[in-house]
């Protein structure tokens, strides 16, 4: 935990705009692309983005709450009529939702995923890169 707020401290640090007489900024539609590798420890998750709330803390530091599409990649261990143990790689389409701090092109995300097998919520933490920004 120690690691994590250590490195949540540094992602978010900026340097503030001193204006006193700033404009207030005006909203704007933002077309962003995005791919963030997640994991629980157990499965990997690759998610491409996805609608949200974006709130610009300044130019270089944003924080949003997204819808992400994403991939599940997990293991599924079977066993054959011959008594040999398979471990094959399933790909999963999945929704999630979470939490992400972007600062200039580099993201660090924390979506939830609800898994409809086990029925359970499942935390993920993950970084990415902006690769479109319009």
């Amino acid at each position: 935990m120690k690691h994590i707020t250590t490195l949540l401290f540094l992602f978010l640090w900026f340097d503030s705009d001193a204006q006193a007489d700033k404009e207030p900024d005006k909203p704007s539609l933002v077309i962003d692309g995005k791919v963030v590798v997640t994991t629980d420890g157990k499965a990997a998750y690759l998610n491409f983005g996805g609608v949200g709330i974006t709130f610009d803390l300044n130019r270089k530091v944003a924080a949003s709450i997204n819808m992400l599409p994403s991939i599940g990649f997990s293991s599924q261990k079977t066993v054959d009529e011959y008594q040999n143990a398979r471990s094959t790689i399933v790909a999963k389409p999945v929704l999630g939702i979470g939490l992400q701090f972007s600062a200039k092109r580099f993201i660090l995300s924390f979506p939830l995923y609800y898994k409809l097998d086990s029925q359970v919520w499942v935390a993920t933490a993950g970084i990415g890169y902006h690769i479109l920004k319009i």
